[in-house]
């Protein structure tokens, strides 16, 4: 039997307020003074936060727009409307305007509210209390407090939250074991085929790229990938294995799944061991090493390797922050800029022996594999998550 537990509003056990309105020509790259701008992931970090100059501000006026670590907002409006993100960092950040901070009153469970928010049942409450006056999707903070929640007891609160935490501490561990992976194969990367390090001891010739070993060559992407062309049909696709530009991550992140799938009967085909690159503002550096085959919209372009033992080599090549500079000069379009993709594929490299390639596979496969694992347990795990989130904040589950 589901437990008597008092609904009230958020309202009633927490503080909501939306945040203070910095003018943008007052943006610094002073460190230690953050304001967040956009929630586009469950973490917002010191670094990706937005900085500000506070000299033009009196400081102890924005004391209540501070978020401290594991402190949680919400956008408040535009495209990430409803989105939740936890502040973890040693920096002090500032809620800018239209970021709304939730701080829990005493006797209630920080992290119980955290959860008591992830839920579906949240992002549909916000989308049916949008302000209709407004011109885009906009939200007050009164009406956020007025989201209704169920109030256990504080032990139970605490025992929720730490059983959901348990699944999302494991989680960001898995990500942060990732990202070193991920930085392992770039510093062997940038070490062989930028520094020359292992090679220092042979013969070097010059090059259009400089200085390279003797037996090497400078050649252009098109020399070791092409586009694909081959295509999919889209009834053999799930949201899981279908990837477009809207799915892929920022700032070379990976993807998520698929919202839902296009319309059309067929899409481009990727196989593992290609790489997917978003078309569609370059800046943003969206890029996918497969490791699974499915299908991608037009905006997305799928490198396909010559070899599929040069697949870790055209990932990490393509990874690097020259890429994407290469491929942003050659945009075309000022508001959707979209790379050319002739000059995507004129970026010049420095090409090795097969055997120099096949020897950087042999260590950095192995590594892209373990991420690839870690990111398949994530999946699991965030599915346990959102499947106990529902049934444990209404007392249906017994803790």
């Amino acid at each position: 039997m589901k437990p008597n537990w008092p609904q009230i509003r958020l309202g009633d056990v927490c503080n909501i307020i939306g945040g203070f309105a910095f003018k943008g020509n007052h943006f610094s790259d002073i460190k230690g003074d953050v304001k967040i701008t956009d929630i586009n992931s469950p973490y917002i970090n010191y670094n990706d936060a937005m900085l500000i100059n506070l000299s033009y501000y009196d400081r102890e006026k924005l004391e209540k727009y501070i978020v401290q670590n594991t402190d949680f907002v919400v956008a408040m409006t535009g495209a990430t409307i409803g989105k939740i993100g936890r502040y973890f960092g040693k920096g002090i950040a500032y809620i800018n305007q239209r970021v709304a901070k939730i701080s829990p009153k005493n006797g209630i469970d920080k992290n119980y509210i955290y959860y008591s928010i992830s839920g579906n049942d949240f992002q549909r409450f916000i989308l049916n209390n949008i302000d209709s006056q407004s011109a885009q999707a906009n939200i007050s903070s009164t009406s956020i407090g007025r989201f209704p929640i169920l109030l256990p007891p504080l032990p139970i609160q605490r025992t929720i939250a730490v059983t959901l935490s348990c699944l999302d501490d494991k989680i960001e561990l898995n990500n942060r074991i990732n990202a070193n992976l991920e930085a392992q194969a770039q510093a062997i990367f940038k070490s062989w085929f930028v520094d020359f390090e292992p090679f220092r001891d042979g013969e070097f010739v010059d090059s259009e790229l400089g200085k390279i070993p003797k037996g090497w060559r400078t050649g252009t992407l098109g020399d070791i990938c092409h586009y694909s062309s081959a295509k999919i049909d889209i009834s053999s696709l799930t949201t899981k294995n279908y990837i477009s530009t809207e799915n892929m991550l920022s700032n070379k992140a990976g993807f998520k799944s698929a919202v839902n799938l296009p319309t059309v009967k067929q899409t481009t085909m990727f196989n593992a061991g290609d790489v997917l690159i978003s078309n569609i503002r370059p800046y943003f550096k969206k890029i996918v090493y497969c490791d699974l085959d499915g299908g991608c919209s037009a905006d997305v372009l799928c490198l396909k390797p010559y070899s599929p033992k040069e697949s870790a080599f055209l990932y990490f090549t393509v990874y690097a922050d020259e890429f994407f500079d290469h491929m942003v000069s050659g945009s075309k379009g000022t508001k959707m800029p979209r790379g050319d993709k002739s000059h995507i594929m004129n970026y010049l490299i420095v090409i090795p022996p097969e055997n120099v390639i096949f020897s950087y596979k042999d260590i950095a496969e192995p590594i892209l594999s373990l991420k690839s694992n870690l990111t398949a347990e994530n999946t699991r795990l965030s599915a346990i998550r959102d499947s106990l989130l529902p049934k444990l904040m209404v007392g249906e589950i017994d803790i």
